[in-house]
């Protein structure tokens, strides 16, 4: 459950709300997306409940140091699909940030969706989330799902790596060093459009990145295979199977659902379900 403590006038909560409903029809019932399922208000704030996954966050994960390639591929390939499914039905996300990623062994789950439009439907500019967030957006300039390209590349820069992202475009894509199984050149030449400080310069869908992104590892089918985006609750197996490597261990809790840390103070608060 999101609360969010806005300090608004009661009747632009009631349009948060209102916004919020919205949300919950548009959201598609794709499997990697954690549907918002209810919203109302308690006291003076509104909330949001999202449906609940029994999971870790992808920044507990990264504790333990990067992910090797052929899970995040698989992991990646199901965030670009959720992504895209939403902003087909209209719904951006607009600063995806590794603590709105859930997984576990089976599991691959977005959060968060939209919740950054709503809050700025209602005149309330929405957090920012260095260095995820999309400079147009830090800019408060118009944007739209490719602004969810560079948020996506800036997470998978993160995982792979094991350092935050720093600066944008070339000179972000200038900072890559050699990683296992990775066409360095190729790699460059992915981070530099995904992060390109120009929206019309980066890939016009966040599969369209993920793609290229596979396209910067060199494996042939012994060494790497990565599922298609299927439902993962009907099926018994793992989303990601690896021939030489076990998929990527997550210890499994009833963790809350949390937005993130920001760079200046989130109007948004967890609260008990």
């Amino acid at each position: 459950m999101k609360l969010f403590r806005l300090d608004l006038p009661p009747e632009r909560v009631h349009q948060l709300v209102a916004e919020l409903e919205s949300l919950i029809a548009a959201c598609p019932g794709h499997p990697a997306i954690a549907a918002p399922i209810a919203a109302g208000i308690t006291g003076v704030n509104a909330y949001l409940v999202q449906e609940f996954v029994a999971a870790e966050s992808l920044d507990v994960a990264l504790r333990d140091g990067p992910l090797p390639a052929a899970s995040l591929l698989g992991v990646v390939a199901q965030l670009a699909a959720a992504l895209d499914a939403a902003a087909a039905a209209g719904v951006a996300h607009g600063g995806v940030h590794p603590r709105d990623v859930l997984l576990s062994n089976d599991e691959v789950r977005l959060t968060g969706l939209g919740i950054a439009r709503a809050i700025e439907k209602v005149g309330v500019p929405a957090p920012v989330r260095r260095p995820y967030t999309a400079p147009e957006r830090v800019y408060s300039a118009p944007w739209d799902r490719r602004a969810d390209v560079f948020s996506l590349a800036a997470l998978v820069h993160e995982s792979v790596w094991g350092r935050r992202v720093s600066g944008m475009g070339a000179e972000a894509a200038e900072s890559l060093t050699e990683v296992a199984g990775g066409d360095l050149e190729q790699l460059r030449r992915v981070f530099a459009r995904a992060l390109d400080e120009n929206p019309d310069e980066r890939y016009d869908s966040a599969t369209a990145f993920a793609e290229a992104l596979r396209g910067g590892f060199v494996a042939d089918s012994h060494q790497l295979s990565v599922a298609s985006p299927e439902p993962l609750a009907s099926s018994p197996e793992p989303l990601v199977s690896v021939a030489e490597e076990p998929p990527v261990k997550i210890r499994r809790s009833r963790a809350k659902l949390r937005l993130a840390t920001t760079d200046r103070p989130a109007p948004v608060d967890d609260a008990p379900t």
